[in-house]
């Protein structure tokens, strides 16, 4: 039973540490809309094996000779990424998804550009940032509309947060 059971462990440890269909320059990446040679498609950055330091995620990636837009940060992507320190958002990221940044202990400082317009899932619960420690100053721009709640829970040491003036709700806690 115990062989049994270490083997099954084994499959689903190699599962999760594979659940992203590719990598480039340490991020990792999910297709959401398959590319051709001439047409490129779309991914989102997807959790891989571990974040830190400072990511840039540019604006399109290329994989096996075909061209894919990065339009979304995935649900959980960088979550409990503890060493984490800095994030650089493309400029066709558009959506920034549930838990994103959830327990990111050392990012310290974050910029959401104007392309960004969705924070959260589709039932209006962001918690993008709870936990983060260590986040004292955050810009969100333009394309923020609405922000769900507990976006910024358990940030006890966030001094300088900057909304755009078309930022018209912000959830609780």
């Amino acid at each position: 039973m115990k062989k049994l059971l270490s083997i099954l462990m084994l499959l689903v440890t190699a599962t999760v540490a594979w659940a992203y269909d590719f990598s480039v320059n340490g991020v990792y990446y999910n297709i959401t809309k398959a590319a051709s040679t001439a047409t490129p498609g779309t991914v989102s950055v997807t959790s891989g094996d571990g974040y830190s330091g400072t990511v840039t995620i540019p604006a399109q990636v290329e994989n096996e000779g075909k061209t894919y837009d990065v339009t979304a940060i995935a649900n959980q992507a960088f979550q409990n990424s503890i060493h984490l320190t800095g994030v650089n958002i493309g400029s066709n990221v558009t959506t920034i998804g549930y838990h994103a940044f959830y327990g990111c202990d050392e990012l310290a400082e974050i910029d959401i550009p104007d392309n960004v317009t969705k924070l959260g899932d589709s039932f209006g619960t962001s918690e993008t940032f709870v936990g983060c420690s260590s986040l004292t100053t955050v810009t969100i721009g333009a394309g923020i509309t609405s922000m769900g709640g507990k976006v910024f829970n358990g940030c006890q040491n966030l001094t300088d947060v900057t909304v755009s003036d078309g930022c018209s709700v912000i959830g609780e806690n």
